[in-house]
């Protein structure tokens, strides 16, 4: 299981293994910025990245012992992560459920006008 996540053109996934470290960080884990814009998801992923490198000890410890996912290779993603959210200011982060959701939200909208 994984959770994906996007911005702009910008494509992430992220293993679920690794979703004990993020809990460490805040109680939405990695779907805290799902809905923020990239200006206010890179404010929170900048302190994330340096709350992973302060407390690298204590999150290597959650490693998956399956070997799917890492703590460096969290970090990497996190680093990709803020120069997405930099790089789209404006545009929306959507993640699992979310791009769901507006998936069939704009099915629903398309198929409405058409009726019409």
């Amino acid at each position: 299981m994984s959770y994906d996540i996007n911005i702009g053109n910008n494509d992430f996934n992220i293993t679920y293994n690794v979703a004990d470290m993020f809990y460490k960080h805040n109680e939405k884990g990695i779907r805290f910025h799902y809905g923020k814009n990239g200006l206010e998801a890179s404010v929170i992923l900048i302190d994330m990245y340096h709350f992973f490198l302060d407390n690298h000890e204590e999150l290597k410890k959650l490693n998956p012992t399956n070997g799917w996912g890492s703590w460096s290779h969290t970090v990497d993603t996190l680093n990709e992560m803020i120069k997405a959210s930099i790089s789209n200011p404006l545009e929306i982060w959507e993640g699992d459920w979310m791009s769901k959701t507006l998936t069939i939200l704009k099915e629903v909208v398309t198929k409405d006008r058409k009726d019409k």
